[in-house]
């Protein structure tokens, strides 16, 4: 076990990142923390074995690879498996902005296991081990390695955003489609009901879902097409006016663009 508390920092440097403490450490099968209130914003890395950590209400069974950030300031409680107890290296950060930041993260995310994020916050937390062990006490470089591990943080943190962020724009894109697939369906309509200027709009749309709006409407209306080739007796040409097409020809060759056959060679193809 190696454990460093710092106790240098804490009331005059309030404007620097600092670690309250850190370290790592093997806990025995009796390991069990508990409180309501601790100061600072703590990170952990399971290095080995297994444990469960209880914060905001939620329980998360944690495990090697895994990295948990709290705030300590509110409730929360860690203890260790029975059989097969944790190791792990932590850090309590605190000054600057952490707090702040840290509430930020929390919103976001408490447990991560993305090997880069991981190894990444885990090579700084020994970083600052190892020049602590050496009696380095560079306090601006220590403000800096922590400084770039709240990077990593909110990196991660980012990317979480986005991706869900992702996940609600595509869901809405796609009600408002198959609502309004006998209409036409213009970008900037379309731009206009997402609340996004439209140039953005496309550009956005074109990272999150790797396609244009218009060649994403139509391989919806084409894979109305194909149900209604399918299921119903419709003409070409009924289908074509049921989904707003310009014309029958139009239909017809935006189809076989997508499909590789035209629609009456689909429609026998099924038959």
């Amino acid at each position: 076990m190696q454990y460093f508390i710092n106790k240098e920092y804490i009331s005059n440097n309030s404007l620097l990142y600092y670690y309250d403490s850190v370290g790592h450490v093997q806990v025995n099968s009796t390991h069990d923390i508990k409180r309501n209130n601790f100061p600072g914003n703590i990170v952990h890395i399971v290095t080995s074995g297994q444990g469960t950590i209880i914060y905001k209400n939620q329980k998360h069974d944690i495990k090697k690879g895994d990295m948990f950030i709290f705030n300590a300031y509110e409730p929360h409680r860690y203890f260790a498996n029975k059989t097969n107890p944790y190791k792990v290296k932590w850090i309590v950060i605190m000054g600057g902005d952490s707090l702040k930041i840290f509430n930020w993260l929390v919103d976001r995310f408490n447990l991560a296991n993305d090997e880069r994020t991981v190894e990444s916050v885990g090579k700084k937390i020994d970083l600052i081990i190892s020049m602590v062990k050496k009696n380095d006490k560079d306090k601006y470089r220590i403000s800096q390695i922590i400084y770039q591990l709240l990077l990593d943080l909110v990196g991660y943190g980012s990317n979480i955003n986005y991706n869900n962020n992702a996940g609600k724009f595509i869901t809405e894109i796609d009600k408002y489609i198959s609502k309004n697939l006998n209409k036409k369906i213009t970008v900037k309509e379309l731009s206009q009901f997402m609340n996004y200027n439209e140039s953005y709009f496309i550009r956005y749309f074109k990272k999150t879902l790797g396609t244009t709006p218009y060649q994403y409407i139509i391989e919806k209306k084409i894979v109305a097409s194909k149900e209604l080739m399918s299921f119903t007796h419709k003409t070409i040409s009924e289908i074509s006016d049921d989904l707003s097409f310009l014309n029958a020809s139009h239909f017809i060759r935006v189809f076989k663009n997508s499909v590789g056959l035209t629609p009456n060679h689909y429609r026998k193809s099924i038959v």
